[in-house]
């Protein structure tokens, strides 16, 4: 849950502040104007396969942004789309009781965050 709603103040950060990447900023205006709820893929059965389908999405954008957008501009986009995902693994410990004990970001989380920053060119840190 708290990771859901990290990813919602993530995205409500953006709109509120905006941003002076025009990728960035178009995005807000685009979630602004329509007001868009995203919806969830069809025909998935298992997490591996929505992360599967997370990940080919991942690498589509970063194959339009390589095309079609100046390498200054794609890089401080992908960068963006990388710290939101590192807000959202940290938001919530994974493991421990009742909130207490457990780490920050789990190795699942750590390992899926590297396979993102893979996926657009940017490997993690």
């Amino acid at each position: 849950m708290k990771e859901m709603l990290s990813m919602g103040m993530a995205m409500a950060e953006m709109l509120a502040k905006g941003s002076s990447n025009t990728l960035i900023a178009e995005l807000a205006a685009d979630l602004k104007a329509r007001q868009t709820k995203p919806e969830p893929p069809q025909g998935m059965k298992d997490p591996e396969q929505c992360k599967q389908a997370a990940l080919d999405h991942v690498r589509a954008v970063n194959d339009i942004l390589n095309r079609k957008v100046k390498a200054e501009e794609a890089d401080e986009f992908k960068e963006w789309l990388l710290t939101v995902g590192r807000r959202v693994a940290e938001a919530a410990n994974e493991g421990g009781i009742f909130g207490f004990g457990g780490e920050r970001v789990s190795d699942a989380e750590k390992n899926v965050l590297r396979q993102i920053g893979f996926a657009l060119g940017q490997p993690a840190t």
